[in-house]
């Protein structure tokens, strides 16, 4: 097993090789699973760098993850990265920052706040205090975390329309095992793909211009 130190140089050059593939695609936007969680700041200060630079040299927006056992991995770790690096952008998949803090991030409004502003991709899952997917938003037991991810995604929106940014938005309710399922048969409890198209229709519903 190599050390941290060298799985780290690994590592970006392995991001470096995968993100001059992409870049010959002509892509609109690259999403980033960046990192791991146990980079120092400073190696994940130099990662961040290359893709800003990255950025200002393509004008491809490389967007980075919010995801479990990446760099921004929980929102209070989140926060210093972004005061540091004003023009550091997300993928917002709040569902793991709920996860990791047990929490619907009710005491971290300020770290929060601070990933809606800098936000151009979401992952419209809805996770809960102790997992990253629900089995159904549509579940009345699910209401509150539902609208707790309906406030964030919305206040992603409003910065958006104030600014004339744009938002990308996948619907990510995922297969097992994302979606909870039932022992030794592995039969989900909730139907994913109902589950997406509900989560497309929403948007659609909620967001398309006039509405």
């Amino acid at each position: 097993m190599r050390p941290k130190s060298q799985v780290f140089w690994v590592y970006i050059a392995s991001f470096k090789a995968n993100l001059e593939r992409a870049l010959r695609l002509s892509p609109r936007l690259i999403n980033g699973h960046t990192g791991r969680d146990y980079f120092t700041a400073r190696q994940a200060g130099s990662f961040f760098r290359e893709t800003i630079e990255c950025t200002q040299e393509t004008g491809v927006a490389i967007t980075h993850e919010t995801h479990r056992a990446r760099i921004l991995f929980a929102a209070h770790i989140s926060q210093p990265f972004l005061q540091a690096y004003p023009q550091l952008r997300l993928t917002l998949d709040i569902s793991h920052w709920c996860n990791v803090a047990s929490s619907l991030l009710e005491n971290q409004p300020a770290a929060v706040n601070l990933a809606l502003a800098h936000s151009d991709h979401v992952h419209a899952r809805v996770g809960f205090a102790h997992g990253p997917q629900v089995n159904d938003p549509r579940a009345p037991e699910w209401r509150t975390a539902f609208n707790a991810h309906v406030a964030w995604w919305h206040a992603i929106v409003d910065i958006k329309r104030r600014t004339t940014g744009r938002l990308t938005m996948t619907t990510e309710f995922g297969p097992f095992p994302y979606m909870p399922s039932l022992p030794y048969t592995q039969q989900a409890v909730g139907n994913q793909w109902d589950i997406n198209r509900y989560m497309m229709k929403f948007w659609r519903q909620r967001y398309t211009p006039g509405n």
